[in-house]
């Protein structure tokens, strides 16, 4: 299966668009990069780390949640972190 055709099922999925799907799109292009190197790993990783960047923490949560929920993660809140 393409990263495309990845994409294209994890953006009906998510009904992300821009920036967020472009978040999932990077992870999801991370973790099939570890089939292809270091160099490739680096600059997903990369473009991951800066795509979250433009989201506010609203569209970081909404990024990492749907990311957790595809890969069978059940976040649960932190208490006492600090």
């Amino acid at each position: 299966m393409s990263l495309v055709a990845i994409t294209e099922g994890l953006h009906k999925k998510s009904g992300f668009t821009g920036p967020r799907l472009q978040a999932v799109t990077f992870a999801t292009a991370l973790v099939m990069a570890d089939y292809a190197g270091s160099e490739h790993q680096d600059y997903f990783r990369r473009r991951f780390r800066e795509t979250l960047e433009t989201l506010d923490g609203e569209g970081v949560s909404d990024v990492v949640g749907f990311i957790a929920g595809q890969l069978g993660i059940k976040p649960a809140p932190v208490e006492n972190a600090f």
